[in-house]
């Protein structure tokens, strides 16, 4: 009896998570017609707002806002993105100081232009943009869930890869990053064939971080692996610093706060690579996604972001393109017995 009552409450833990999933999904299949309509509609400018108070301070979320912009732009529709960047005493943007808030705010400028070729509309007060667009909701994008300050980003993730699915080769091509529309940089250039690795330490954010003893076995892994290229370590300059004193035995690796180092000039080194590693987090991940580049990827994603089928976790995924699900259902050492 002891065991059916163990099995009987942890099903119930169960019931939010899925509860959660399907709320996500029928938010997906509306969002789905929603976009399917804006695209049937004369009118040509839209609206996607990025509020500072209804996400996180990462990067991989806001990169969702900028692919589904470009995906209208390139079904003909003139999209700006506005950045509302007034915090509350709610908003998780308060793990920043003021500084970092600025620091972000100038590379989702960056990285604003790298995917769109244009730079965002700027508000400190989410009051004056409400006013500004009163009269003007149909031109906001969501608009029900921006002016009642209800989440987009959930949903955003399945949402493009379910448009994506409908999309033909060349259309998907024209939303990936490829060498021939990034240029390279010309300390990347002297390294020429390198491989990426992306790795994160972050003790503020997230619970996915990698250790010493990972990075260590990593790297004689990829050593081994592709032992005809350098590596090229991406990540922040803090978290550089803490690997370069660990690997410090090891030749031939290169660390991006020296070569590349901001969010941009990272994804610049992915796009020129010949392959791209991950173990756990880093959000610089969803740029391997929007790419061509072989990878191999394992790494955690939020319960919501489910993988878009049995095959694939991603629709428009190449078959020289690796994704693990969840790094909690595969040990590290039996990833290291595998041929990249």
């Amino acid at each position: 009896m002891k065991y059916f009552f163990l099995i009987f409450f942890n099903l119930i833990k169960l019931i939010p998570l899925y509860f959660n999933r399907f709320i996500n999904y029928i938010k997906v299949i509306i969002s789905f017609f929603y976009i399917k309509n804006i695209l049937n509609k004369k009118n040509k400018t839209y609206y996607l707002v990025y509020d500072f108070e209804t996400t996180n301070p990462t990067f991989g979320e806001y990169i969702w806002f900028l692919v589904l912009a470009k995906y209208l732009s390139l079904k003909n529709k003139d999209i700006q993105i506005i950045v509302v960047n007034n915090v509350s005493k709610k908003s998780t943007f308060n793990l920043l100081n003021k500084k970092k808030i600025h620091e972000f705010k100038k590379e989702l400028q960056k990285l604003t232009f790298f995917f769109l070729k244009k730079k965002f509309i700027e508000y400190s007060n989410f009051k004056k943009f409400k006013s500004d667009f009163k009269y003007k909701k149909e031109n906001v994008l969501f608009s029900s869930l921006v002016f009642n300050k209800l989440q987009i980003y959930d949903f955003l993730f399945k949402l493009i890869n379910l448009l994506l699915s409908k999309e033909k080769n060349s259309f998907l091509n024209k939303i990936k990053f490829t060498k021939e529309y990034v240029p390279i940089s010309k300390r990347l250039k002297k390294i020429k064939s390198y491989v990426c690795w992306s790795i994160r330490k972050n003790d503020k954010w997230g619970n996915y971080s990698n250790t010493k003893e990972e990075i260590l076995k990593i790297a004689t892994y990829l050593k081994r692996q592709k032992k005809n290229y350098p590596i090229i370590i991406l990540s922040d300059k803090k978290t550089c610093i803490w690997a370069r004193k660990i690997l410090k035995n090891f030749k031939k690796i290169f660390y991006s706060d020296k070569i590349a180092n901001n969010f941009v000039e990272c994804a610049i080194a992915i796009v020129h690579s010949k392959y791209y590693f991950q173990y756990k987090g880093g959000g610089i991940v969803f740029i391997a996604y929007l790419s061509n580049i072989p990878y191999k990827i394992i790494g955690i994603h939020p319960p919501l972001d489910t993988k878009f089928s049995n095959k694939k976790f991603l629709s428009w995924q190449n078959e020289n393109q690796k994704r693990v699900h969840h790094y909690k259902e595969i040990s590290l050492s039996k990833i290291l017995k595998e041929k990249l």
